[in-house]
């Protein structure tokens, strides 16, 4: 982007009636537009992704907008209900339980996985996992 554009701009505007930037110096050739210019890009497709995307993520996304991260990415009333007290894993208090955590929080899958390392050190140990 140029410095009109945006305060950070380090580019320079190519065209006068197109948004097309280049930074010479990073070797990057930008087209930057916010209008829809694609026969699917309708007001019911719009309609649509607001209703499944962060106000954030819609601007980035659609319509080509510097965004902050207003929100948050997990609220404690996602969280608690994944939360069962009564769970301990099976191992002792000295051992070592190592937790990976794949989250889907939008039509997709989540994933966690726990596993240690096995008494002599050499080989990882799957404690538990769920999809």
């Amino acid at each position: 982007m140029s410095k009109e554009k945006h305060p950070e701009g380090q580019g320079e505007k190519l065209h006068p009636d197109l948004p097309i930037f280049a930074n010479r110096e990073a070797r990057i050739f930008v087209y930057w537009d916010h209008e829809p210019r694609m026969e699917w890009q309708t007001d019911a497709y719009y309609q649509s992704q607001k209703k499944t995307l962060r106000p954030g993520t819609y601007l980035r996304l659609h319509e080509n907008r510097w965004a902050a991260a207003e929100e948050t990415f997990i609220t404690p009333e996602m969280w608690d209900p994944c939360v069962n007290p009564d769970h301990r894993p099976s191992i002792t208090d000295r051992e070592l339980l190592f937790v990976g955590i794949d989250l889907g929080i939008k039509h997709d899958n989540a994933a966690r996985i726990a596993i240690k390392w096995d008494e002599a050190g050499e080989r990882l140990i799957l404690v538990s996992h769920r999809i």
